[in-house]
Protein backbone atom coordinates (compact mmCIF):
# COMPACT_ATOMS: atom_id res chain seq x y z
CA UNK A 1 0.00 0.00 0.00
CA UNK A 2 1.42 3.55 -1.04
CA UNK A 3 0.57 6.36 1.48
CA UNK A 4 0.92 9.72 -0.49
CA UNK A 5 1.67 12.69 0.99
CA UNK A 6 -1.04 15.38 0.16
CA UNK A 7 -2.33 18.77 1.91
CA UNK A 8 -5.77 17.79 2.58
CA UNK A 9 -5.02 13.88 4.26
CA UNK A 10 -2.49 12.80 7.09
CA UNK A 11 -2.31 9.23 7.03
CA UNK A 12 -0.28 7.48 10.39
CA UNK A 13 0.41 3.98 10.18
CA UNK A 14 1.20 2.23 13.44
CA UNK A 15 1.66 -1.17 14.23
CA UNK A 16 1.98 -3.17 17.52
CA UNK A 17 3.80 -6.49 18.17
CA UNK A 18 5.25 -8.23 21.25
CA UNK A 19 7.53 -10.41 18.78
CA UNK A 20 10.00 -7.51 17.07
CA UNK A 21 12.56 -10.36 15.77
CA UNK A 22 9.33 -11.84 13.87
CA UNK A 23 9.19 -8.60 11.93
CA UNK A 24 10.50 -8.89 8.56
CA UNK A 25 13.66 -6.28 8.12
CA UNK A 26 12.13 -4.82 4.62
CA UNK A 27 9.04 -3.26 7.02
CA UNK A 28 11.43 -1.85 9.36
CA UNK A 29 13.32 1.07 7.72
CA UNK A 30 12.86 5.02 7.63
CA UNK A 31 10.18 5.28 4.90
CA UNK A 32 8.00 2.57 5.89
CA UNK A 33 8.13 2.68 9.77
CA UNK A 34 10.02 5.11 10.55
CA UNK A 35 10.36 5.08 14.85
CA UNK A 36 10.52 1.82 16.95
CA UNK A 37 9.20 2.75 20.42
CA UNK A 38 10.31 0.32 22.83
CA UNK A 39 7.67 -0.27 25.94
CA UNK A 40 9.82 -1.04 29.20
CA UNK A 41 8.23 -2.67 32.01
CA UNK A 42 6.83 -0.12 34.42
CA UNK A 43 9.69 1.38 37.12
CA UNK A 44 8.64 2.14 40.51
CA UNK A 45 7.82 5.54 40.29
CA UNK A 46 6.12 5.12 36.97
CA UNK A 47 4.34 2.19 38.82
CA UNK A 48 3.60 5.32 41.67
CA UNK A 49 2.25 7.42 38.34
CA UNK A 50 -0.30 4.97 37.30
CA UNK A 51 -1.46 4.10 40.74
CA UNK A 52 -1.94 8.00 41.79
CA UNK A 53 -3.66 8.86 38.34
CA UNK A 54 -6.27 6.09 39.16
CA UNK A 55 -6.83 7.36 42.56
CA UNK A 56 -8.34 10.17 40.85
CA UNK A 57 -11.25 7.64 39.84
CA UNK A 58 -11.08 5.91 42.96
CA UNK A 59 -10.93 6.44 46.03
CA UNK A 60 -8.33 4.14 47.72
CA UNK A 61 -8.02 3.37 51.92
CA UNK A 62 -4.79 2.15 51.84
CA UNK A 63 -0.61 3.37 50.86
CA UNK A 64 -0.77 4.13 47.25
CA UNK A 65 2.97 3.69 47.97
CA UNK A 66 3.74 0.79 49.41
CA UNK A 67 1.71 -0.68 46.64
CA UNK A 68 3.57 0.39 44.03
CA UNK A 69 6.56 -1.33 46.07
CA UNK A 70 4.91 -4.44 45.83
CA UNK A 71 3.65 -4.59 42.54
CA UNK A 72 7.06 -5.34 40.87
CA UNK A 73 5.91 -7.75 38.56
CA UNK A 74 3.02 -6.15 37.28
CA UNK A 75 2.70 -4.21 34.15
CA UNK A 76 0.43 -1.24 33.31
CA UNK A 77 -2.49 -3.14 32.35
CA UNK A 78 -2.11 -5.58 35.18
CA UNK A 79 -2.25 -2.68 37.96
CA UNK A 80 -5.50 -1.11 36.26
CA UNK A 81 -7.17 -4.77 36.39
CA UNK A 82 -5.81 -4.98 40.10
CA UNK A 83 -7.39 -2.23 40.92
CA UNK A 84 -10.62 -2.21 38.92
CA UNK A 85 -10.91 -5.75 40.27
CA UNK A 86 -10.35 -4.20 43.96
CA UNK A 87 -13.59 -2.04 43.11
CA UNK A 88 -15.65 -5.04 42.69
CA UNK A 89 -14.97 -6.39 45.35
CA UNK A 90 -15.61 -3.64 47.16
CA UNK A 91 -19.00 -2.87 45.39
CA UNK A 92 -19.66 -6.81 46.55
CA UNK A 93 -18.77 -6.11 49.96
CA UNK A 94 -21.27 -2.91 50.57
CA UNK A 95 -23.77 -4.43 48.44
CA UNK A 96 -23.99 -6.68 51.28
CA UNK A 97 -24.05 -4.26 54.05
CA UNK A 98 -26.19 -1.57 52.84
CA UNK A 99 -28.59 -2.35 55.93
CA UNK A 100 -25.73 -1.42 58.42
CA UNK A 101 -23.81 2.26 58.98
CA UNK A 102 -20.59 0.42 58.66
CA UNK A 103 -20.07 1.14 55.09
CA UNK A 104 -18.28 4.55 54.13
CA UNK A 105 -18.65 6.60 51.34
CA UNK A 106 -17.44 9.74 50.04
CA UNK A 107 -19.11 12.38 48.06
CA UNK A 108 -17.01 14.15 44.90
CA UNK A 109 -18.55 16.16 42.54
CA UNK A 110 -21.89 14.90 42.97
CA UNK A 111 -20.21 11.43 42.41
CA UNK A 112 -20.56 8.51 45.30
CA UNK A 113 -17.04 7.06 45.45
CA UNK A 114 -16.22 3.83 47.55
CA UNK A 115 -13.39 3.76 49.59
CA UNK A 116 -11.25 0.52 48.29
CA UNK A 117 -9.55 -0.74 51.63
CA UNK A 118 -6.30 -3.07 51.76
CA UNK A 119 -8.45 -5.87 52.11
CA UNK A 120 -10.48 -5.81 48.80
CA UNK A 121 -6.61 -5.08 47.48
CA UNK A 122 -5.33 -7.99 48.94
CA UNK A 123 -8.16 -10.49 47.50
CA UNK A 124 -8.08 -8.50 44.04
CA UNK A 125 -4.03 -9.51 44.19
CA UNK A 126 -4.70 -13.08 44.16
CA UNK A 127 -7.31 -12.99 41.41
CA UNK A 128 -4.71 -10.95 39.06
CA UNK A 129 -1.68 -12.75 37.87
CA UNK A 130 1.30 -10.13 37.13
CA UNK A 131 2.13 -9.73 33.51
CA UNK A 132 5.40 -10.81 33.85
CA UNK A 133 4.63 -14.38 35.34
CA UNK A 134 2.03 -14.60 32.16
CA UNK A 135 5.16 -13.98 30.01
CA UNK A 136 7.66 -16.94 31.58
CA UNK A 137 9.13 -14.94 34.01
CA UNK A 138 9.02 -16.45 37.87
CA UNK A 139 8.43 -14.61 41.28
CA UNK A 140 10.63 -13.38 43.42
CA UNK A 141 11.90 -15.65 45.78
CA UNK A 142 11.55 -14.77 49.15
CA UNK A 143 14.85 -15.36 50.23
CA UNK A 144 17.01 -13.31 51.97
CA UNK A 145 21.13 -13.01 52.89
CA UNK A 146 19.71 -13.14 56.35
CA UNK A 147 18.40 -16.90 56.14
CA UNK A 148 21.53 -17.95 54.35
CA UNK A 149 23.70 -18.92 57.20
CA UNK A 150 27.75 -19.11 56.02
CA UNK A 151 28.62 -18.76 52.74
CA UNK A 152 29.99 -15.33 53.75
CA UNK A 153 32.98 -15.28 50.49
CA UNK A 154 30.33 -15.82 47.85
CA UNK A 155 27.44 -13.78 49.12
CA UNK A 156 30.32 -10.23 49.16
CA UNK A 157 31.61 -11.44 45.31
CA UNK A 158 27.48 -12.14 44.23
CA UNK A 159 26.89 -8.55 46.35
CA UNK A 160 29.44 -6.93 44.49
CA UNK A 161 29.06 -8.14 40.46
CA UNK A 162 24.98 -8.31 40.60
CA UNK A 163 23.00 -6.64 43.22
CA UNK A 164 24.87 -3.29 43.68
CA UNK A 165 25.49 -2.83 40.03
CA UNK A 166 21.59 -3.28 39.62
CA UNK A 167 20.37 -1.77 43.06
CA UNK A 168 22.97 1.60 42.54
CA UNK A 169 23.28 1.54 38.74
CA UNK A 170 24.25 5.80 38.55
CA UNK A 171 27.61 4.29 40.24
CA UNK A 172 29.06 3.21 37.38
CA UNK A 173 31.74 1.92 39.03
CA UNK A 174 33.95 -0.20 36.99
CA UNK A 175 31.55 -0.57 33.98
CA UNK A 176 29.65 -2.86 36.46
CA UNK A 177 26.39 -1.80 35.10
CA UNK A 178 26.33 -4.48 32.10
CA UNK A 179 25.73 -7.78 32.47
CA UNK A 180 28.08 -11.02 33.44
CA UNK A 181 28.12 -15.02 33.77
CA UNK A 182 29.10 -16.77 37.05
CA UNK A 183 29.09 -20.22 37.48
CA UNK A 184 28.51 -21.90 41.06
CA UNK A 185 29.34 -25.31 41.87
CA UNK A 186 29.57 -27.70 44.10
CA UNK A 187 28.54 -30.98 45.81
CA UNK A 188 24.44 -31.34 45.59
CA UNK A 189 22.31 -29.12 48.55
CA UNK A 190 25.23 -27.05 49.88
CA UNK A 191 23.37 -23.84 48.76
CA UNK A 192 23.41 -22.83 44.79
CA UNK A 193 20.02 -22.61 44.27
CA UNK A 194 19.34 -20.52 47.92
CA UNK A 195 21.94 -18.38 47.10
CA UNK A 196 20.24 -17.17 43.86
CA UNK A 197 17.32 -17.09 45.10
CA UNK A 198 18.64 -14.55 47.69
CA UNK A 199 20.39 -12.52 44.97
CA UNK A 200 17.29 -12.10 42.87
CA UNK A 201 15.41 -11.01 46.50
CA UNK A 202 18.11 -8.52 47.38
CA UNK A 203 18.89 -6.95 43.94
CA UNK A 204 14.84 -6.54 42.96
CA UNK A 205 15.81 -7.43 39.22
CA UNK A 206 12.86 -9.94 37.16
CA UNK A 207 13.59 -13.61 37.05
CA UNK A 208 14.09 -16.51 34.81
CA UNK A 209 14.36 -19.77 36.04
CA UNK A 210 15.35 -22.67 34.11
CA UNK A 211 15.82 -25.99 34.97
CA UNK A 212 18.36 -27.35 32.43
CA UNK A 213 15.93 -30.89 31.74
CA UNK A 214 13.24 -28.74 30.47
CA UNK A 215 14.71 -27.15 27.48
CA UNK A 216 15.30 -30.40 25.79
CA UNK A 217 12.88 -31.56 23.58
CA UNK A 218 12.72 -35.16 21.08
CA UNK A 219 12.08 -32.61 18.43
CA UNK A 220 14.77 -31.18 15.95
CA UNK A 221 14.83 -27.59 16.55
CA UNK A 222 12.59 -27.00 19.45
CA UNK A 223 15.33 -27.26 22.27
CA UNK A 224 17.11 -24.38 20.38
CA UNK A 225 13.87 -22.42 20.21
CA UNK A 226 13.24 -23.08 23.90
CA UNK A 227 17.22 -21.41 24.52
CA UNK A 228 15.86 -18.34 22.35
CA UNK A 229 12.33 -17.68 23.67
CA UNK A 230 14.27 -17.32 27.17
CA UNK A 231 17.18 -14.93 25.53
CA UNK A 232 15.02 -12.61 23.36
CA UNK A 233 12.18 -12.61 26.66
CA UNK A 234 15.06 -11.16 29.38
CA UNK A 235 16.43 -8.38 26.36
CA UNK A 236 12.92 -6.98 26.72
CA UNK A 237 12.80 -6.72 30.40
CA UNK A 238 16.06 -6.16 32.01
CA UNK A 239 17.59 -5.83 34.01
CA UNK A 240 17.19 -10.03 34.65
CA UNK A 241 18.62 -13.07 36.30
CA UNK A 242 18.95 -15.81 33.99
CA UNK A 243 19.35 -19.06 36.45
CA UNK A 244 20.02 -22.49 34.80
CA UNK A 245 19.87 -25.43 37.52
CA UNK A 246 21.50 -28.41 36.50
CA UNK A 247 23.39 -26.13 33.62
CA UNK A 248 25.31 -29.33 32.80
CA UNK A 249 22.29 -30.75 30.93
CA UNK A 250 22.44 -28.22 28.24
CA UNK A 251 25.99 -27.09 28.21
CA UNK A 252 28.01 -30.60 28.34
CA UNK A 253 30.87 -30.73 26.20
CA UNK A 254 30.42 -31.29 22.73
CA UNK A 255 31.98 -34.50 21.11
CA UNK A 256 34.82 -34.36 18.34
CA UNK A 257 33.14 -36.88 16.78
CA UNK A 258 29.43 -37.07 16.17
CA UNK A 259 28.36 -40.86 16.26
CA UNK A 260 24.87 -40.45 17.30
CA UNK A 261 21.91 -38.12 17.19
CA UNK A 262 22.38 -37.04 21.05
CA UNK A 263 25.55 -35.54 20.44
CA UNK A 264 24.59 -34.03 17.52
CA UNK A 265 21.23 -32.41 19.78
CA UNK A 266 23.80 -31.41 22.44
CA UNK A 267 26.21 -30.02 20.12
CA UNK A 268 23.29 -27.30 18.57
CA UNK A 269 21.87 -26.91 22.01
CA UNK A 270 25.72 -25.33 23.21
CA UNK A 271 26.05 -23.91 19.60
CA UNK A 272 22.60 -22.01 20.24
CA UNK A 273 23.59 -21.33 23.61
CA UNK A 274 27.36 -19.40 23.05
CA UNK A 275 25.10 -17.46 20.12
CA UNK A 276 22.47 -16.36 22.80
CA UNK A 277 25.21 -15.52 25.08
CA UNK A 278 27.48 -13.54 22.59
CA UNK A 279 24.32 -11.63 21.24
CA UNK A 280 23.73 -9.76 24.84
CA UNK A 281 24.32 -5.92 24.11
CA UNK A 282 26.57 -4.07 25.90
CA UNK A 283 25.41 -2.02 28.62
CA UNK A 284 21.96 -4.72 29.12
CA UNK A 285 21.85 -6.10 32.76
CA UNK A 286 21.28 -9.54 31.79
CA UNK A 287 23.17 -11.53 34.20
CA UNK A 288 23.76 -15.19 33.59
CA UNK A 289 24.27 -17.76 36.07
CA UNK A 290 24.35 -21.37 35.52
CA UNK A 291 24.38 -24.18 38.59
CA UNK A 292 26.16 -27.30 38.10
CA UNK A 293 27.41 -31.01 40.68
CA UNK A 294 29.87 -31.65 37.79
CA UNK A 295 31.60 -28.80 36.38
CA UNK A 296 34.42 -30.78 34.14
CA UNK A 297 31.10 -31.83 31.83
CA UNK A 298 30.78 -28.22 30.91
CA UNK A 299 32.01 -27.18 27.17
CA UNK A 300 35.25 -25.01 27.26
CA UNK A 301 33.89 -22.91 25.11
CA UNK A 302 31.35 -21.33 27.31
CA UNK A 303 34.10 -21.03 29.96
CA UNK A 304 36.29 -17.97 29.07
CA UNK A 305 35.62 -14.03 30.02
CA UNK A 306 32.85 -12.58 27.94
CA UNK A 307 31.06 -15.66 28.30
CA UNK A 308 31.14 -17.02 32.06
CA UNK A 309 33.04 -14.95 34.07
CA UNK A 310 33.67 -15.61 37.40
CA UNK A 311 33.55 -19.72 38.55
CA UNK A 312 32.69 -20.04 41.87
CA UNK A 313 32.85 -22.64 44.49
CA UNK A 314 30.24 -23.70 46.78
CA UNK A 315 32.12 -26.36 48.64
CA UNK A 316 31.22 -28.51 52.12
CA UNK A 317 30.99 -25.83 54.93
CA UNK A 318 33.33 -26.54 57.54
CA UNK A 319 32.35 -27.07 61.00
CA UNK A 320 31.92 -23.35 62.40
CA UNK A 321 29.71 -22.64 58.97
CA UNK A 322 27.54 -25.56 60.20
CA UNK A 323 27.02 -24.21 63.30
CA UNK A 324 26.07 -21.08 62.01
CA UNK A 325 23.46 -22.58 59.22
CA UNK A 326 21.69 -24.68 62.21
CA UNK A 327 21.60 -21.40 64.12
CA UNK A 328 20.17 -19.68 61.25
CA UNK A 329 17.68 -22.50 60.98
CA UNK A 330 16.75 -21.93 64.27
CA UNK A 331 15.35 -18.48 64.25
CA UNK A 332 12.47 -19.85 62.15
CA UNK A 333 11.49 -22.54 64.56
CA UNK A 334 10.26 -23.31 67.94
CA UNK A 335 12.74 -24.49 70.02
CA UNK A 336 13.96 -24.02 73.38
CA UNK A 337 15.58 -20.63 74.78
CA UNK A 338 19.45 -21.44 74.87
CA UNK A 339 19.29 -24.18 73.00
CA UNK A 340 23.36 -24.84 71.51
CA UNK A 341 23.72 -27.08 68.62
CA UNK A 342 27.72 -26.57 69.16
CA UNK A 343 27.05 -29.33 71.95
CA UNK A 344 27.11 -31.81 68.98
CA UNK A 345 29.90 -30.43 67.45
CA UNK A 346 31.44 -34.03 67.47
CA UNK A 347 28.72 -35.33 65.25
CA UNK A 348 28.71 -32.14 63.00
CA UNK A 349 32.26 -33.14 61.77
CA UNK A 350 30.71 -35.08 58.85
CA UNK A 351 30.79 -33.33 55.37
CA UNK A 352 26.41 -32.35 56.58
CA UNK A 353 25.43 -30.14 53.56
CA UNK A 354 23.13 -27.30 54.30
CA UNK A 355 20.05 -29.55 52.68
CA UNK A 356 20.87 -31.92 55.09
CA UNK A 357 21.04 -29.29 57.80
CA UNK A 358 18.26 -28.55 57.57
CA UNK A 359 16.78 -31.96 57.12
CA UNK A 360 18.03 -32.87 60.91
CA UNK A 361 15.71 -29.83 62.07
CA UNK A 362 12.94 -30.89 60.25
CA UNK A 363 13.55 -34.41 62.03
CA UNK A 364 13.62 -32.60 65.23
CA UNK A 365 10.59 -30.90 64.75
CA UNK A 366 8.70 -34.19 63.83
CA UNK A 367 10.27 -35.97 66.78
CA UNK A 368 9.99 -32.98 69.75
CA UNK A 369 5.87 -33.24 68.37
CA UNK A 370 5.25 -37.00 68.42
CA UNK A 371 6.79 -37.30 72.18
CA UNK A 372 4.23 -34.19 72.88
CA UNK A 373 6.01 -32.42 75.75
CA UNK A 374 4.55 -29.17 76.31
CA UNK A 375 6.96 -26.28 78.02
CA UNK A 376 5.45 -23.52 79.16
CA UNK A 377 7.15 -20.10 78.85
CA UNK A 378 6.74 -17.12 81.19
CA UNK A 379 7.27 -13.91 78.70
CA UNK A 380 7.32 -10.76 80.35
CA UNK A 381 5.25 -7.64 78.15
CA UNK A 382 4.05 -4.36 78.44
CA UNK A 383 0.42 -6.13 78.64
CA UNK A 384 1.82 -8.05 81.48
CA UNK A 385 2.96 -11.93 81.83
CA UNK A 386 1.95 -13.95 79.27
CA UNK A 387 2.94 -18.13 79.44
CA UNK A 388 3.25 -19.61 76.15
CA UNK A 389 2.12 -23.43 76.34
CA UNK A 390 3.78 -25.41 73.16
CA UNK A 391 5.59 -28.23 72.05
CA UNK A 392 9.38 -26.67 71.28
CA UNK A 393 12.57 -28.25 70.02
CA UNK A 394 15.04 -29.40 72.70
CA UNK A 395 18.66 -30.96 73.24
CA UNK A 396 17.37 -34.60 72.92
CA UNK A 397 15.33 -33.90 69.36
CA UNK A 398 17.91 -31.81 68.18
CA UNK A 399 20.46 -35.65 68.68
CA UNK A 400 17.07 -37.73 67.29
CA UNK A 401 17.50 -35.21 63.68
CA UNK A 402 21.30 -35.62 63.64
CA UNK A 403 21.43 -39.35 64.31
CA UNK A 404 18.20 -40.03 62.13
CA UNK A 405 20.05 -37.79 59.11
CA UNK A 406 23.38 -40.28 59.76
CA UNK A 407 21.29 -43.08 59.33
CA UNK A 408 19.87 -42.01 56.09
CA UNK A 409 22.86 -41.24 54.86
CA UNK A 410 23.99 -45.21 55.74
CA UNK A 411 21.36 -46.10 53.76
CA UNK A 412 21.97 -44.32 50.91
CA UNK A 413 25.27 -45.03 50.61
CA UNK A 414 24.88 -48.75 49.88
CA UNK A 415 22.69 -48.18 46.75
CA UNK A 416 25.50 -46.23 45.47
Amino acid sequence: MKLEKTKKICVILIGATNFLDQIDEAVRRPGRFDKEIKFKIPSFSTRLKILKSLALKYSFNFNVHSLALTTKAFLSGDLFQLISTAASLTVSRLSRTLGNSSYRERKINNNFKFLINQKDLNKAKRLVDPGLLKNGFNDVPKVFWSDIGALDGIKKILSKYIIEPIRFPDRNLLNRNQGIGLLLYGPPGCGKTLLVNAVVRESGANFVFVKGPEILDKFLGESEKGIRKIFSRAKLFDPTIIFFDEFDSVASKRELFQDSIGSLSNDRIVNQLLTEIDSLEKGKRIYFIGATNRPGSIDKALLRPGRIDKILPVPFPNLEEKLLILKTILKNTNHLPHLNPGMFSHNLKNNFTGAELSFILKEASIDSSRISIKYCLFVSSISGLIIDSSMLISTKNLDYGINKTLFNRTVKNQFS
